[in-house]
């Protein structure tokens, strides 16, 4: 019984770790800097290059999320 317990728990923080997983790739490609008037072309560069980086990597995630096991096992290669 108490083996049984112990898998169910580790399930839900398996879960609940893919859903944190799954919130911070929406919030990385979801990400806009905001932009001022008062900005220069070095600092509009800047904050464009940020938010392409964030995309690109909530992106890299949920690719990740969405690989089967085999999939993951190759990558570690």
């Amino acid at each position: 019984m108490e083996n049984v317990d112990r898998i169910k728990k580790l399930e839900i923080k398996v879960t609940n770790m893919r859903l944190q997983l799954e919130i911070l790739a929406k919030w990385l490609k979801d990400h806009k800097e905001l932009f001022d008037e008062r900005d220069g072309a070095l600092e509009s560069a800047v904050k464009r290059s940020k938010e392409d980086t964030m995309f690109k990597i909530g992106d890299y995630l949920e690719e990740i999320l969405e690989m089967n096991p085999d999939q993951l096992e190759d990558n570690l290669k």
